[in-house]
């Protein structure tokens, strides 16, 4: 086989871990990957995916909420708080269930920051405005590292994809805050 390689599958799956409220161990998931690029294409194409899904089962009023997560790392590495990502990203993840006050406590607990340094990502996470006035805050608050940087530039390619291809604007939104927990996700991060 070649590369990229793309496939899909849908089937029952199970978790692993004990189940919070409202979550079920058994549950029908719909995967769709590629691999074998680091090419952005691949994630602009999972975003179109995404939004074609949505309106052929018959949605038309939904949201795809973005960011990427070389964002946040960059912001973690420019501050020397790497080995904190795993508490850090944990916390910020709790971020539309708590309080930002209870999500910079557990920064502070758990990974050991700062109260500054936890404000500062918090407010980072948080960034309100338009998409390229949250882009060129993130630019200019990121410049000099390499990785943040290119999350930005990723996000950047991606808007003007969705905007060429007609998508509106209101369905495809920046939101800094999506962090999601686990290392694995290391580029575009997704929720609809």
């Amino acid at each position: 086989m070649g590369t990229p390689f793309k496939r899909y599958h849908i089937a029952p799956v199970w978790r692993g871990e004990n189940p919070q409220a409202g979550r079920y161990r058994e549950f029908v998931q719909c995967d769709f990957d590629t691999i074998g690029t680091k090419s952005n294409a691949a994630d602009i194409e999972t975003l179109f995916i995404i939004h074609d899904l949505m309106l052929k089962i018959g949605f038309t009023d939904f949201k795809i909420r973005v960011n990427n997560r070389m964002i946040l790392n960059g912001l973690l590495q420019l501050h020397n708080l790497e080995s904190q990502s795993a508490a850090v990203l944990r916390a910020l993840d709790k971020l539309a269930k708590s309080s930002p006050e209870a999500v910079i406590q557990e920064m502070q607990e758990q990974g050991g920051l700062t109260q500054q340094q936890a404000e500062q990502i918090l407010a980072l996470m948080t960034a309100q405005g338009t998409t390229a006035e949250i882009l060129d805050s993130l630019e200019s608050q990121l410049k000099g590292n390499e990785r943040g940087t290119q999350g930005v530039l990723n996000l950047r390619e991606l808007f003007t994809a969705v905007e060429r291809a007609g998508i509106p604007a209101e369905r495809v939104v920046l939101d800094t805050s999506i962090a999601r927990g686990l290392d694995y996700y290391t580029g575009t991060i997704y929720e609809t």
